[in-house]
């Protein structure tokens, strides 16, 4: 086996970050209906998921996705009957993103803000790292 699947239900919560890797092997897939029905302020996807199954999020309510690496294949249905106003928030330069502002039916906010907030946060990085930022 070379990862394992997110499996699911964790609903209700403000944040929540997908682990990178459970019991020392990476998390490569949302499951089918992990997210069903929940509602979650911000969720933080790592790049080890290369996969969104069908109706991982159905019927699911979430503010934003931080997606950490390259855009992952979702099959049909990965987002079907999620609230409408959630935002996704890919890394910069990562692969596979459209250079639209809709993915899968979602909104993809770094066409807006995200790609102008990329100084700040590399300014904040070099700080907290003692450099100086030029």
């Amino acid at each position: 086996m070379t990862g394992v699947k997110f499996p699911g239900n964790i609903g209700g919560m403000g944040q929540v970050a997908i682990p990178e890797k459970i019991k020392g092997l990476p998390v490569v897939k949302i499951e089918s209906y992990a997210f069903f029905g929940c509602d979650i302020g911000e969720l933080h996807v790592p790049s080890s998921v290369t996969n969104i199954a069908a109706y991982a999020f159905k019927d699911g309510r979430v503010s934003a996705m931080h997606f950490e690496g390259d855009a992952p294949t979702v099959e049909g249905g990965g987002f079907d009957g999620i609230d409408g106003g959630c935002e996704v928030y890919p890394t910069i330069d990562a692969a596979g993103w459209p250079n639209d502002i809709i993915w899968h039916g979602l909104q993809l906010a770094y066409k807006y803000e995200h790609i102008d907030r990329k100084d700040e946060f590399e300014r904040e990085r070099v700080d907290a790292e003692g450099g100086r930022w030029h």
